[in-house]
């Protein structure tokens, strides 16, 4: 089970955001074009799942190796050199996947105090701070996998 979570987790959670994404806007334009009455929160829902399947997009290409970058330099190097500046870049995105987790936290921690709410669905908006934080954490999870990965 463990390992299925391991393997499955991002991509079940973005197909789930993609269908509520689609069911939502379908039965929104069902509502306007047909009933003549359309919903109030669906714009402002599907926007947030928007931007909740960005930042699970992350940790998803990170598992998948599918980030962009440029494999001309790497592929003319030596071994040693190329696997140095993979195991660099690696690094690099640890440090700053941990700098983005504090920021991320300072923000969950002001949307707290603050109780603001979304405009039309009445939401508090930590819900949406708090899945951006632990997308994030999880793409810092993903990193030390792949960095594991490498040291074997």
């Amino acid at each position: 089970m463990l390992k299925f979570l391991d393997d499955k987790f991002e991509e079940i959670i973005l197909i789930v955001i993609l269908f509520l994404m689609t069911l939502v806007l379908g039965v929104q334009i069902v509502a306007r074009y047909i009933f003549n009455n359309s919903l109030s929160w669906s714009e402002e829902f599907v926007r947030y799942m928007l931007i909740w399947s960005a930042f699970m997009s992350i940790p998803y290409s990170i598992k998948k190796g599918l980030s962009i970058r440029v494999d001309f330099f790497l592929n003319r190097m030596t071994y040693k050199c190329s696997d140095f500046i993979k195991k660099l870049s690696l690094y690099f995105m640890v440090f700053l996947f941990g700098i983005l987790s504090l920021f991320t936290l300072e923000i969950v921690k002001n949307s707290l105090l603050s109780g603001q709410r979304s405009s039309a669905m009445g939401m508090p908006i930590i819900y949406l701070h708090l899945l951006i934080f632990l997308s994030i954490i999880l793409s810092l999870f993903r990193t030390f996998q792949k960095i594991w990965e490498l040291r074997k």
